[in-house]
């Protein structure tokens, strides 16, 4: 069995429905609270020298953004308008 995540918008769950299930297929919708903590807070943040080397250490290893020449997006833009 698969889970399907939604969101409510405007009092609506507008659930997508995988492309393997054919029209008229009878589905079980089942609320359920999301509950736990996710991700840390202020307080959790660790400030001490070998977090701060490992936090280091790890944006050395983020590649540098390509910028392109001058004027190739727009070039690339227009042309892809065209298709």
């Amino acid at each position: 069995m698969s889970t399907i995540r939604a969101v409510i918008h405007d009092r609506r769950i507008n659930v997508p429905a995988p492309s393997d299930l054919p029209d008229g297929t009878l589905v079980l919708v089942e609320l359920s609270q999301v509950t736990g903590k996710i991700g840390l807070d202020e307080s959790e943040w660790r400030d001490d020298p070998e977090a701060i080397a490992d936090w280091t250490a790890w944006l050395d290893t983020i590649e540098p953004v390509a910028f392109t020449i001058d004027g190739a997006f727009k070039e690339k833009s227009r042309e892809m308008s065209r298709k």
